[in-house]
């Protein structure tokens, strides 16, 4: 049986995408990055975790956090196109 760690998260991104319209707030993207990192004790080989941390991570302004999470997910998952288009550019 496969543990659901990233849905245990889903309260804390609702309320980060969907709560508090005051860009400062933090607070929710803070608790959904505790989540991830805590998925990735037990999973650290799940590429969506470390994708799911680097969104969170640039999301909180750190960049350089971000494309590590992101470049991990993809050697993992070299197929992740997601993650490999979270590299690239913003255009």
């Amino acid at each position: 049986m496969r543990l659901d760690r990233p849905a245990l998260a889903l309260p804390h991104l609702k309320e980060a995408v969907l709560g508090n319209p005051d860009p400062g707030y933090t607070e929710p993207l803070e608790r959904l990055e505790r989540h991830w990192r805590e998925g990735l004790k037990t999973f650290p080989s799940d590429p969506y975790l470390h994708f799911n941390l680097g969104l969170t991570c640039r999301k909180l302004g750190r960049a350089e956090e971000a494309v590590k999470s992101f470049r991990t997910a993809l050697e993992l998952k070299p197929d992740f196109e997601e993650a490999r288009r979270a590299l690239e550019p913003p255009r």
